[in-house]
């Protein structure tokens, strides 16, 4: 049972016989190894690790229709991702193959839903 936040701080350093971490075998490989599907998925901390270990993550985009994760981020509603992303350093004046930014799709969303 856990008692407070330092605990689950312990239970994330605790490690297998093997010296892998619970948090390391619970996430499919091929998700580690693909920021776009991280993003999709709304999984900032994996986000945040991924940049932080490979800084071009903020500045790659999808080949087919040139979105940043930035921009995924939003179309998927992943705030969180989001404020991290820009707290990051992301370049948020990005234009996709549409010609739409960050910004733009927030203002699609926020049209959308306020005239539901």
């Amino acid at each position: 049972m856990l008692y407070c936040d330092s605990d689950i701080d312990k239970l994330q350093s605790i490690r297998n016989s093997r010296g892998k971490l619970a948090r390391d075998m619970t996430v499919k490989k091929n998700q580690f190894d693909n920021p776009f599907t991280a993003t999709r998925s709304g999984d900032v901390n994996l986000v945040r690790k991924m940049v932080q270990d490979n800084p071009k993550f903020k500045a790659i985009t999808t080949s087919t229709k040139d979105r940043t994760l930035l921009i995924l981020a939003v179309m998927n509603k992943h705030l969180l991702v989001v404020k991290y992303l820009t707290q990051a350093g992301v370049d948020i004046s990005h234009k996709d193959k549409t010609g739409k930014t960050a910004r733009d799709y927030v203002v699609e969303l926020l049209n959308t839903t306020s005239s539901k």
